[in-house]
């Protein structure tokens, strides 16, 4: 009997491994089955709303934590100097503020206009009437960076940095330890050519323009700073909020147990802000999270995202991913609330890859195998809800454009190609038409609801009717020109919904003649065009260009003030050069107006108090 026991034994471990082997082939067949794509034409294929769902991530998504007491915070820290020297150029996290047109450096109210150039802040009347500099705001030592205006123009909010550099032969660490401050100041502009400061606010750390709104009386900003442990010290970031000057308390700062799974390269205080900018007895809620830099920081009005891929560094050379976490943080006043945690498979495609939409969060997403883009949609708890796969199988993105319920995207195929996505069932979306575009197209703008504007490698653009999702149309509209700018700055590009009109600024080059001969040069200015359910109409152009004659009135040079920007004011447009305000009648484009750019005998120096 003895020896008939560990017969048995092995007899059962036999019949075990086999039945594991069998149930494991299955599994792996049917997730083969599962994972075959279902061809729609020639060229683009879908995958099955199965992978996504089913993806293994290899961690739980974890509650924001804070810390108890600073010595737990800095334990915390403990090791990420030396593991940031490293690290990527860049140590913040991605931050977006969607819809934000309000951060603009160029606005309009009524007859006014808001300048932000060369670190100063312009007021300027551009009533052609009357038009001139009414006051100018700049500071001697700190860089305004952001703005905005109250709904009824008699608030103003100024965002800047100040900066001062460490000493010579400074460590890394003592480098980042400088003097950063972001300074918040509320001024009363009612008078217009005596602006007044109401309120400011002040704190360590960096701001980068786009990184606040303002929703109602509140300004909700998002500051970055450096996290490390200096001489034994933790290096919380310190506020000074009108009334006292304090360091962020250990339960102000939050973390994700996915924070430690093996950060390679350190942390980033993000720190987001409420301050009400109508109140200087309402204290700001403060709420600073420790990211890594790999994160993304989303911002609707009413919610904030934070987007944070888990990667495993235990292994440097060869890191695991483990998923993508998702936070939203309720925006409510004065409220900061963490309301929902999820977890997203695969990583964030780009930054115009995040969308808010009837309470829904869409992503287009990557896997690391794979450049090909997925769609996925989460409700408010962030639970996920639609997704679709693989949308063009090994293509590369160019552009993308969420709006309203459709998605659009620009592929790399031969030829390239636009496609659109049908969002209207966030449980099941669906791939709509497609129109090919014949070459590399970058940036996608909209124009209304139902049509498109994608620039392309030569100069010239697409206007793309989407009203039939299912048979999208482009026309082509060559402009002759190279339009840089447009492609590194987007706001350059406007359109006016009002006026029904699109400008953006070009190089044309053109013969010139000089002296009696003949040279090869540039024409540069803004084109204007009008807008109609048809395509595009050239209206017509602006420049600043002066030209320079002798004596005898022969033309003998150009002096070239490059526009950059335009916006329509009242029954005029203005365009904006590094010397000039130009306003021109919107009707035939005739000059009305210049207005001197000067940023000589500031009317306002540095004002109230500081941190």
């Amino acid at each position: 009997m003895s020896n008939q026991k560990p017969r048995k034994i092995r007899v059962y471990a036999l019949v075990s491994v086999l039945l594991i082997s069998i149930l494991a082939v299955t599994l792996y067949a049917n997730i083969l089955s599962s994972r075959t794509p279902i061809p729609i034409d020639n060229d683009v294929i879908i995958w099955p709303n199965s992978y996504l769902r089913t993806s293994n991530l290899s961690h739980a998504v974890s509650p924001m934590k804070n810390f108890p007491s600073y010595n737990d915070l800095k334990n915390f820290l403990v090791g990420t100097n030396e593991k940031n020297t490293t690290g990527p150029d860049r140590d913040r996290p991605t931050i977006i503020f969607a819809n934000a047109d309000e951060t603009d450096t160029l606005k309009a109210n009524s007859n006014q206009v808001y300048l932000l150039s060369n670190k100063t802040l312009f007021l300027i009347n551009a009533d052609p009437k009357a038009a001139k500099v009414l006051a100018k705001i700049q500071y001697s030592d700190r860089s305004i960076a952001d703005f905005f205006i109250s709904k009824d123009g008699s608030d103003l909010v100024v965002i800047c940095n100040k900066y001062e550099d460490a000493a010579n032969g400074a460590s890394l660490s003592e480098e980042r330890q400088r003097n950063h401050e972001v300074f918040v100041g509320t001024y009363d502009i009612s008078q217009k050519t005596n602006p007044v400061l109401r309120r400011n606010f002040t704190i360590s750390g960096d701001y980068e323009r786009s990184d606040a709104r303002m929703v109602g009386s509140y300004l909700y900003a998002v500051v970055t700073q450096h996290a490390e442990v200096l001489n034994g010290t933790v290096s919380a970031p310190i506020l000074f909020d009108g009334v006292e000057t304090r360091s962020l308390k250990p339960n102000e700062i939050f973390y994700s147990d996915s924070s430690i799974e093996g950060n390679k390269f350190g942390y980033t205080y993000t720190t987001l802000i409420a301050l009400n900018t109508n109140s200087h007895l309402e204290t700001p809620t403060i709420k600073s999270l420790l990211l890594g830099f790999a994160s993304t920081v989303y911002s609707t009005e009413s919610n904030i995202y934070l987007v944070y891929p888990v990667i495993d560094w235990r292994d440097y050379y060869a890191p695991g991913f483990m998923g993508t976490d998702l936070y939203r943080v309720s925006l409510e006043g004065a409220s900061l609330t963490f309301a929902a945690q999820g977890t997203m498979a695969g990583m964030l495609y780009d930054h115009d890859s995040i969308d808010e939409y009837n309470g829904y969060l869409r992503l287009v997403s990557k896997s690391l195998d794979a450049n090909a883009p997925d769609l996925q949609i989460f409700d408010p708890s962030l639970s996920l809800k639609g997704t679709l796969e693989r949308i063009a199988e090994t293509r590369n993105l160019y552009g993308l454009k969420f709006l309203g319920d459709r998605c659009f995207l620009k592929v790399a195929w031969q030829p390239d190609r636009f496609l659109v996505v049908d969002l209207s069932n966030p449980l099941h979306p669906t791939l709509g038409g497609k129109v090919e575009t014949g070459d590399v197209q970058t940036f996608l703008y909209r124009v209304d609801e139902n049509h498109i504007i994608s620039l392309n490698s030569n100069g010239g653009f697409l206007f793309i009717d989407v009203s039939n999702a299912n048979a999208p149309s482009a026309k082509t509209i060559p402009n002759g020109s190279g339009g840089p700018q447009i492609y590194y700055d987007r706001a350059a590009f406007l359109f006016d919904r009002r006026e029904s009109l699109i400008t953006f600024p070009v190089w044309i080059s053109r013969p010139v003649e000089l002296g009696h001969k003949a040279y090869e040069g540039y024409w540069q200015g803004i084109l204007v065009f009008d807008v109609t359910f048809a395509g595009l109409t050239l209206k017509g152009n602006v420049s600043h260009v002066t030209p320079i004659k002798n004596p005898d009135g022969v033309l003998i040079d150009l002096d070239y003030d490059p526009v950059n920007r335009a916006i329509c004011v009242g029954d005029a447009i203005c365009t904006v050069s590094p010397k000039w305000i130009q306003i021109n009648n919107l009707d035939n484009l005739d000059i009305i107006a210049k207005i001197e750019l000067s940023e000589k005998e500031s009317s306002l120096s540095t004002q109230g108090n500081e941190a």
